[in-house]
């Protein structure tokens, strides 16, 4: 009998909803929504961002979720490949160039040091055709 009871006081109710029947809790409450505080110290805006989530449904989400992901891989990988161009352009740039700079750099200090020469020679030449030491060096008026 006790089986009985017990059916015919749920088939009055409609178990469907959580609010079935006159004694839930929901329609017992004596709090209204003006005496219910809100604190907006408590909330953050990624806890208020984390409650939007359930705003987009599951489908969504996921097909959102593969894309960012996809493209977070493509631009991984494009980024490794990059790394690596840059990386042996700068060795080989550097195996090439430095070299070169170098013996550009001896170049002009060999060009330096014969134009110092050269200087030297032409004042002593001027030198010895005056027969006194100048109070300065020779300089011919185009090499100004």
């Amino acid at each position: 009998m006790d089986k009985i009871s017990a059916t015919e006081e749920t088939e009055g109710q409609d178990s469907s909803t959580p609010y079935a029947g006159s004694s839930s809790s929901a329609s017992s409450s004596t709090d209204s929504l003006d005496t219910l505080e809100f604190d907006d110290n408590r909330e953050s805006i990624y806890n208020r961002l984390a409650a939007l989530i359930d705003i987009i449904p599951p489908t969504t989400r996921r097909l959102i979720s593969s894309k960012v992901s996809g493209a977070a891989s493509i631009i991984m990988r494009a980024g490794n490949k990059l790394k690596s161009v840059l990386w042996i352009i700068s060795t080989s740039t550097l195996l090439a160039v430095l070299p070169l700079a170098f013996v550009l750099e001896k170049e002009a200090n060999s060009r330096a040091i014969e134009i110092g020469r050269d200087m030297m020679e032409r004042h002593e030449g001027v030198e010895v055709l005056v027969g006194r030491p100048l109070p300065y060096p020779a300089v011919e008026p185009h090499e100004l």
